[in-house]
């Protein structure tokens, strides 16, 4: 476990992940979404890292993610898996 700005988390790819949240000013609001449920949750940091590198953020507070159910009429004979991999979160500077 890492620290950075009082706030406890994990640094991937040089971004600090955190759960917590903080006061510090929303660069953006960052989400990522792969619609196939056996996506890693490192690839979903990847995609995190780039878009919040792309607004020169250096962290990601009020982190969420999981894996997210499709709803019944997005099942097609094209979409196998009924799940999909997510990741929100705020980028921000701390």
């Amino acid at each position: 476990m890492d620290e950075l700005g009082g706030l406890k988390g994990n640094f991937h790819n040089g971004i600090f992940f955190s759960e917590q949240s903080c006061g510090a000013q929303t660069v953006r609001a960052i989400s990522a979404t792969k619609n196939r449920q056996n996506f890693t949750l490192t690839q979903i940091k990847d995609m995190m890292v780039n878009e919040a590198r792309s607004v020169g953020a250096n962290a990601i507070v009020d982190f969420k993610y999981g894996q997210r159910a499709h709803k019944w009429y997005q099942l097609t004979a094209f979409k196998w898996d009924t799940e999909a991999w997510f990741g929100e979160g705020r980028a921000v500077n701390l």
